[in-house]
């Protein structure tokens, strides 16, 4: 990834780009050495200078207190830039915002699409930004569904703080999105999926 640092005073901020190409998700992650700094994007032709964003007007935003993280998807970017109408690729415009004094490093690299697996019974933590995903991959062995063909496998999403976390459930299949899914769950707060296995 290509990493920024620097130094600013309360109040203070600072710009940076990152072009990306079309199709490819990206990972921001904001640390700090000290202070609290926050994270402002927009998506932008890569062509464009503005809008610059700002903590009153932009596409993406973290402003949690230490560490920021966004990742964003390529289809949540397309909203704002479509690739495909500027020779393949779009531009982050980037802003770091010192709510105090801070010393911060910035990263931003091509997202991987990572997919934790899951044990039985295993409890598995993870911190999404806002619009961000997690992936997670559960096997069920040959065996066990020769066994009992009509058993069921139970997940369970328990939100641990404030947000609203989503859950999607594809069979036989590394990645779910929230358009191509077996068993989808849009309640609030704790949910709950079953599927075969």
């Amino acid at each position: 990834g290509v990493s920024q640092s620097g130094i600013l005073s309360r109040h203070a901020f600072r710009y940076f780009s990152f072009h990306v190409p079309g199709g490819e998700g990206v990972h921001l992650s904001l640390s700090r050495t000290y202070g609290d700094p926050d994270l402002y994007v927009n998506v932008v032709p890569p062509e464009d200078a503005s809008p610059l964003p700002s903590r009153a007007s932009h596409n993406f935003s973290s402003s949690r207190f230490g560490h920021d993280v966004l990742d964003l998807s390529a289809e949540q970017m397309q909203e704002s830039c479509d690739p495909n109408a500027h020779g393949g690729e779009c531009k982050l415009l980037i802003q770091v915002y010192a709510f105090t004094d801070t010393e911060f490093s910035l990263t931003a690299s091509f997202a991987e699409k990572s997919i934790v697996p899951l044990s039985t019974g295993q409890t598995v933590s993870s911190l999404v930004a806002h619009r961000g995903w997690s992936y997670f991959r559960y096997s069920v062995s040959a065996w066990r569904v020769w066994l009992d063909p009509t058993a069921l496998v139970h997940f369970q999403l328990t939100n641990r703080g404030n947000g609203d976390p989503d859950l999607y459930v594809l069979y036989s299949h590394p990645n779910a999105t929230t358009g191509d899914y077996d068993r989808p769950t849009l309640w609030h707060y704790d949910e709950h999926a079953n599927s075969p296995g």
